[in-house]
């Protein structure tokens, strides 16, 4: 049985895999998942802010499995 993966917040159109998860924006609070934001529902602003975060950020987990970011090139 294929993995369910969480719908688009907007349109509830679902992620069908993983590796069509490139063009998805992930929404994040505190460290942890809120929302999907499939490609056609993000707005010129949020596509615009995805490119930028996607040069200077790298993203992981922390020890308790939150998501966290930290500029590239730090050595934290």
């Amino acid at each position: 049985m294929p993995k369910k993966y969480r719908p688009c917040m907007r349109c509830g159109k679902r992620l069908r895999s993983i590796a069509a998860a490139e063009n998805w924006n992930v929404f994040v609070e505190g460290g942890r998942l809120i929302g999907l934001v499939c490609p056609g529902c993000q707005t010129p602003a949020e596509n615009a802010e995805a490119v930028i975060h996607e040069a200077t950020l790298h993203y992981g987990l922390d020890k308790y499995g939150r998501f966290v970011a930290r500029a590239k090139g730090s050595t934290e």
